[in-house]
Protein backbone atom coordinates (compact mmCIF):
# COMPACT_ATOMS: atom_id res chain seq x y z
CA UNK A 1 0.00 0.00 0.00
CA UNK A 2 1.50 3.34 -1.17
CA UNK A 3 1.29 5.91 1.92
CA UNK A 4 1.93 9.83 0.69
CA UNK A 5 4.09 11.32 3.48
CA UNK A 6 4.88 15.28 3.34
CA UNK A 7 7.94 17.21 4.87
CA UNK A 8 8.06 20.72 5.28
CA UNK A 9 10.96 22.10 3.05
CA UNK A 10 13.37 23.24 5.78
CA UNK A 11 13.50 19.90 7.33
CA UNK A 12 13.23 18.04 4.64
CA UNK A 13 16.76 19.93 3.16
CA UNK A 14 18.21 19.30 6.80
CA UNK A 15 17.10 15.79 6.44
CA UNK A 16 18.49 14.94 3.35
CA UNK A 17 21.79 16.14 4.01
CA UNK A 18 21.92 13.70 7.29
CA UNK A 19 21.58 10.74 5.16
CA UNK A 20 24.52 9.03 3.20
CA UNK A 21 24.07 9.14 -0.47
CA UNK A 22 23.87 5.65 -0.80
CA UNK A 23 20.93 4.88 1.35
CA UNK A 24 17.69 3.47 0.92
CA UNK A 25 16.51 6.69 2.89
CA UNK A 26 18.08 9.09 0.69
CA UNK A 27 16.86 6.60 -1.90
CA UNK A 28 13.11 7.75 -1.19
CA UNK A 29 13.77 11.16 -0.14
CA UNK A 30 15.18 12.06 -3.57
CA UNK A 31 11.82 10.58 -4.96
CA UNK A 32 10.25 13.77 -3.13
CA UNK A 33 8.47 16.22 -5.18
CA UNK A 34 8.04 19.88 -4.57
CA UNK A 35 4.10 21.06 -3.14
CA UNK A 36 3.84 24.70 -3.93
CA UNK A 37 0.83 27.46 -2.77
CA UNK A 38 -1.46 28.04 -5.84
CA UNK A 39 -1.02 31.86 -4.67
CA UNK A 40 1.82 32.76 -4.12
CA UNK A 41 4.22 30.16 -5.90
CA UNK A 42 5.99 29.31 -2.91
CA UNK A 43 7.42 25.98 -1.54
CA UNK A 44 4.67 24.40 0.79
CA UNK A 45 5.76 20.90 1.52
CA UNK A 46 7.98 17.93 -0.08
CA UNK A 47 5.57 14.97 -1.50
CA UNK A 48 6.59 11.68 -1.40
CA UNK A 49 4.85 8.76 -1.95
CA UNK A 50 6.11 5.43 -0.45
CA UNK A 51 5.32 1.83 0.37
CA UNK A 52 4.54 1.71 3.77
CA UNK A 53 8.17 -0.05 4.96
CA UNK A 54 9.48 3.27 3.20
CA UNK A 55 7.68 5.40 5.35
CA UNK A 56 8.38 3.07 8.13
CA UNK A 57 12.11 3.03 8.00
CA UNK A 58 12.27 6.86 6.87
CA UNK A 59 10.49 8.26 10.72
CA UNK A 60 13.13 5.91 12.08
CA UNK A 61 15.90 7.41 10.40
CA UNK A 62 14.81 10.64 11.22
CA UNK A 63 14.26 9.87 14.80
CA UNK A 64 18.18 8.56 14.96
CA UNK A 65 19.65 11.46 12.19
CA UNK A 66 17.64 14.56 12.85
CA UNK A 67 15.06 14.18 15.48
CA UNK A 68 13.67 17.68 14.90
CA UNK A 69 12.04 16.27 11.66
CA UNK A 70 9.83 13.69 13.63
CA UNK A 71 7.39 16.20 14.31
CA UNK A 72 7.51 17.45 10.53
CA UNK A 73 6.74 14.37 8.57
CA UNK A 74 3.11 13.76 7.89
CA UNK A 75 1.57 11.02 6.90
Amino acid sequence: MKILIEILPDFYERFVSKCQTDSREYSTLARGMVIRDQKSGEQRAIAILCERVEAVRLIYAASVLYPEAVGAIKT
